[in-house]
């Protein structure tokens, strides 16, 4: 990953697995496209640095850091079968926990909850500001659920405007609280059960914009957690290996060669997540039906 105007949102070398060559499926294309590399698919322009006239950090450097500890170890995994020394294990989770994070999926629903909270933030405002035209002192605010942080009428309003602020300003922003979150998430998910499912030769993996899908035993995303007993993990390694992570038991290592109905099972997770994209080293149908889905909505709506 080079820092620059074009920047990918999911890692080269971990799209070139599927895409060298391969068939992209975008929500709202017509048709599949073929691409020979991976080259100039999942980037965005300045996603995560700024232009060079601008200030911040530059979470592209931070983000390639990450990559580049954790590729060799990565490389590893689509051949062993074996359990990794403790390191690779763990700039494998550290790889993950970036990879879980820095999606502009993931990060465009976290803006989007919270656009949510400034909702409700404004609504509050509002009455406080009634209170105060009143002549009455509102006193310290309490903004509600969660840690009780009581602030001022004005320390609130200026709290939200940074908000606003940060919502506005895409990746950058929000890695900026995502990173503070990998050193302690990385460690989480070595701890966890690793279990890699081998394809057999007549079937394939795919993979999606959303990689790594979080949710608990039953499937459901709602409340999932990583440090849960219940958590259940996923990401296709690549077109014949997929990872599969369990809260609990914790500590395994495995690796099992499971047949085509299963495989198309795990495919499907990857699919029912997807947000805007699928990456697969050959044509499948389940993808095809999903982008003509998608391109149905569209022309509806």
């Amino acid at each position: 990953m080079n820092t620059g105007k074009s920047q990918h949102t999911i890692p080269r070398f971990y799209l070139g697995q599927f895409l060298h060559p391969g068939w992209v499926y975008l929500r709202g294309a017509k048709h599949a496209k073929r691409v020979y590399s991976a080259k100039k698919v999942g980037v965005r322009d300045w996603y995560y640095s700024p232009p060079n006239d601008q200030q911040g950090l530059p979470f592209d450097d931070i983000n390639k850091e990450i990559e580049n500890s954790a590729a060799p170890a990565y490389m590893q995994l689509l051949t062993a079968e074996n359990a990794l020394i403790k390191d690779s294990k763990l700039y494998l989770a550290y790889f993950i926990a970036n990879l879980a994070l820095r999606t502009p999926v993931v990060i465009e629903e976290a803006a989007a909850a919270m656009l949510d909270t400034m909702e409700k933030a404004d609504h509050m405002i509002h009455k406080m500001s009634e209170i105060h035209k009143s002549g009455v002192d509102p006193g310290p605010i309490d903004p509600g659920p969660g840690p009780s942080i009581k602030c001022t009428l004005k320390e609130w309003r200026e709290a939200l405007t940074s908000m606003r602020e940060e919502v506005n300003t895409g990746g950058k922003a929000m890695m900026d609280i995502t990173m503070s979150i990998i050193p302690n998430l990385g460690p989480v998910i070595a701890k966890m059960s690793w279990m890699i499912m081998i394809a057999p030769a007549d079937s394939f993996f795919v993979t999606s914009d959303r990689p790594i899908v979080l949710t608990d035993l039953d499937g459901s995303p709602l409340g999932a957690g990583w440090a849960k007993s219940d958590a259940v993990g996923t990401l296709p390694l690549s077109p014949k290996r997929y990872l599969v992570l369990y809260g609990s038991p914790r500590g395994k290592w495995a690796y099992y060669k499971i047949s085509r109905q299963e495989v198309a099972g795990l495919n499907s997770r990857t699919i029912s997540f997807a947000h805007s994209a699928i990456y697969s080293s050959e044509k499948y149908n389940p993808a095809e039906k999903w982008l003509q889905k998608g391109s149905r909505a569209n022309n509806e709506s």
